[in-house]
Formats: C-alpha cells, structure tokens, sequence
C-alpha cells in the first residue's frame, strides 16, 4: 500500500487524566513529508481507541505533521451533546502542520465484536459520527472486513474534531396522515342530496299537474 514519502516517527501510547474528563489513550505519529498524490498512510494506530489506519492525502506538500487520536472515557468535556445510542468509544483526532493542506482522511475504525453483539443488532447497525460543534453527523460508514475480534469500518473526512464510534441512527419510517372528515359530514351529504332529489320530484309532480289541468 501506500505509505508516506520519506517514513515517518511514531509517538508512545501514555495514559491522562485531565480534569473533568478522563483520557483513555492518546497516541501520536509523525509523517515526516507528506506530497501530493502520495497518500500517507500509519497503520496499528491506536487500536485501543478504536483506530486501526489513518490516511492523508494533502493539496500542497506538508512537513512534519502530527497526528494525535485521544481516547475518552465517557463524553469529552469539550463535547456539549452527548451522543444517542449506544456508544463503543468517544475520541478526538488532532493535527499540527497540517492546515489548509488536508484533502482528505480516510479513517478505518475497528470495533469489537463482542460489543456489536451485546449492544447493536448486527454489523450493519454500527456508526462513525463527527461533532461539528453543536450536534453528531453521522458519516457514510463503509464495512470492510473482519477478523477473529473485529469489525473494521472506512470513513471519509475533510477536517477533524471529536468522534464517536457506536449505534447507527435509525431512520424513522415517514408517516402520512390524513385529516379524516368531520363526524357525520357524510350523512348529512346524503340527506342534502335526498333533499334536492326530493324537490326535483315535487317541482315535477307540480309541473306536471298543471301542465295537466291546463
């Protein structure tokens, strides 16, 4: 596969507890150069965050650039919404050196499969979901294979913030409705229509019996 242009440096995985909030993991790697037209690509990020690869693809060259996945325990304080559903991990991904250079990210996400099964129908029913500052989106998620213990994912991105790996949302069958008619309007349609059908017959019986005696 692709890789980035001249290697690249890892970080070490340390374990953080901030205040308010509780760090998990947080892992950094470094791609030395990244070009354009080269895509860089780290796997065996940060599995324990839930990230298996990520993969940049830059506009103009870049140097050095940083990435950083956190792993949260539990909402990032930063996030004001928590996220609906079940949720498999709440994470954050950072960059340095990278702005307005960014293409593209595909990320490919791991989640166990003892969780899908105790928390989510099936494989199909699992998410990544981006917050954009006040709400989750829910990103197209791609199924990509699976192994003895997980089920990865792809996802597409144009910038990075906060994620949450968990529950697909549940698209809500649309409901038409229909204003029935008021109570008894039909019956009283019918006794009109045999009001005039009645004055019809009596405006002829009359008709005729004039028309009769003349």
């Amino acid at each position: 596969g692709a890789t980035s242009s001249t290697g690249a440096s890892s970080g070490a995985q340390v374990a953080v507890t901030s205040t308010g909030d509780t760090v998990a993991t947080e892992k950094s790697y470094t791609f030395t150069t990244i070009i354009p037209g080269t895509p860089a690509v780290k796997s065996d990020f940060n599995a324990d965050a839930g990230i298996n690869e990520i993969t940049l693809e830059v506009s103009e060259a870049a140097q050095d650039v940083m990435v950083t996945v956190t792993e949260h325990d539990g909402k990032p304080s930063a996030v004001s919404v928590a996220k609906d559903g079940s949720i498999y991990k709440y994470l954050q991904i950072e960059t340095e050196n990278l702005n307005g250079k960014l293409e593209k990210a595909t990320i490919k996400v791991q989640v166990e499969k003892s969780w899908v099964s105790g928390n989510v129908e099936d494989m199909n029913d699992v998410a990544v979901f981006k917050f954009d500052g006040s709400d989750w989106n829910e990103l197209a998620t791609t199924y990509d294979s699976e192994d003895d213990t997980y089920y990865y994912y792809s996802v597409e991105v144009d910038s990075f913030s906060y994620f949450a790996i968990g529950e697909k949302v549940v698209e809500e069958a649309e409901t038409v409705t229909t204003t029935p008619a008021p109570e008894g309007s039909n019956k009283f349609m019918w006794i009109a229509i045999a009001i005039i059908l009645l004055a019809i017959v009596i405006g002829g019986g009359v008709a005729w019996k004039k028309n009769k005696g003349q």
